[in-house]
């Protein structure tokens, strides 16, 4: 009798999840394109996510669906991994909460347009990605699709990217740790090193071309993630002698750097772009005034996402974000919600850092390239609102996600093989309680 797809289910309540795997490929499809956004990037005119509304969330409600369609294979029973990996992230869980409810408040009892709603539903991208890689038998098989269909956005955005640039203008850069960090995935996982050259030099070229501040430190963020693994690695395994070249060829690339830093500080009005100090300071004195009005709590995430600037019109408007996604948290989110972040991070990230596990060089690949997306887009949000859009926070935690479900794996791997249950017949079973 022929077996169908249902009495293919292994007994751990996994499943050859393909419906699930293109309903993934559509969430990365839909969400990209909204982040794209191919109709007029960067000229203010018409955006998708900006003006229709609901369809901003068309990526998330296709997650959601994809999760619904993989909890069917745990036949009631929650995997470990999805534990594991929620636990890990339960700081991250109680801000979410702590956001939506704020911002239910402000919309419906306070009537303010501008929310942190938005921000709030990007964080689903954490328990999505927990989800879809907990439920299948090949996680790779998604991380993997997840910085192919990045790559596969990334010309598009590197071609507006140079345009502006040559108009005088900029694109982009609030989405530009979705592009500059794949570089250390298709490094490090690639098996063809001019693919990797070739990938790695475009990102550079294009961080250079960003004409932005956030630009140019996430391309530096980003070549410290690739290099990271190597240098360590270098250092583990090498004789003396070549560790002492490695520490010293280390020593002279951060004085170089240290030393081209202070020499742009130094002529940053000539070789740097401004940087818009006037806005900024603006908009972070106002966020630092609210919180030290409520240190605390903030205002529990129940105001507006802008601020009025007297005197001051940003694209013709009096109004404007913070520019800080991380100072919003803290002013509205009080220390609660910072400490809330602050801890989910670093629980998150801390298993890298500390140089988990790594079975394969695929699977060391794809944690180093989310540990780039991670931090790259933390330092993206300390000066810029990324977040403040749920179709590019969605990706950000679904990095997040992911790399929590891949150390939850590890450990579950890790417990199988300590505590493995040995088949034993008879007469083994007797010598056995002979033993005890």
């Amino acid at each position: 009798m022929r077996l169908t797809a249902s009495a293919t289910r292994e007994k751990r309540g996994r499943v050859d999840l393909d419906p699930v795997f293109g309903l993934f490929v559509l969430f990365m499809l839909v969400d990209l394109c909204l982040v794209l956004d191919p109709f007029n990037p960067g000229l203010y005119e018409l955006r998708l996510r900006r003006d229709l509304g609901p369809v901003k969330y068309t990526a998330l409600w296709v997650g959601l669906v994809a999760c619904g369609l993989a909890a069917t294979a745990f036949r009631g029973a929650i995997p470990r991994t999805i534990s594991s990996a929620m636990l890990t992230g339960w700081p991250l869980t109680l801000l979410a909460t702590y956001m939506l409810v704020g911002s239910f408040y402000a919309r419906f009892v306070l009537h303010i347009k501008e929310t942190f709603l938005p921000e709030a539903m990007g964080m689903l991208g954490f328990p999505i990605a927990v989800i879809l890689l907990s439920a299948t038998r090949r996680p790779s098989r998604f991380i993997a699709s997840f910085f192919w269909a990045l790559l596969a956005a990334s010309p598009y955005a590197m071609a507006w990217i140079i345009r502006k640039r040559v108009e005088g203008g900029q694109a982009f850069h609030e989405e530009i740790f979705l592009i500059l960090p794949i570089a250390v995935y298709f490094f490090h996982a690639s098996k063809s090193r001019w693919f990797a050259w070739l990938i790695l030099l475009s990102m550079v070229f294009t961080g250079l071309a960003t004409n932005k501040l956030t630009g140019y430190g996430t391309l530096l963020l980003t070549i410290l993630c690739l290099l990271a693994p190597v240098v360590t690695k270098a250092l583990r395994r090498s004789r003396l002698g070549e560790r002492v070249v490695v520490l010293y060829t280390l020593f002279t690339a951060l004085l170089l750097l240290a030393g081209g830093g202070v020499f742009l500080y130094l002529n940053r009005e000539q070789y740097l772009p401004s940087g818009s100090p006037d806005v900024r300071l603006r908009t972070y004195s106002a966020a630092l005034q609210t919180f030290l009005s409520s240190p605390v709590y903030g205002d529990a995430f129940a105001g507006p996402t802008t601020q009025w600037l007297v005197g001051l019109h940003v694209l013709g408007e009096p109004h404007v974000v913070t520019h800080s996604d991380l100072l919003d948290i803290l002013s509205h989110g009080g220390a609660i919600g910072f400490l809330l972040l602050l801890v989910g991070l670093y629980r998150v990230l801390s298993p890298a850092l500390r140089g988990g596990a790594t079975a394969s060089s695929i699977r060391s690949a794809q944690e180093h390239g989310l540990v780039a997306v991670v931090v790259c887009g933390t330092f993206v949000a300390i000066f810029n609102p990324p977040f403040l859009d749920p179709q590019i926070g969605i990706l950000f935690w679904f990095a997040a996600g992911a790399l929590a479900a891949l150390h939850a794996s590890d450990e579950a791997r890790c417990a199988t093989q300590r505590v493995r249950p040995r088949l034993v017949g008879p007469r083994s079973a007797l010598r056995s309680t002979r033993n005890w």
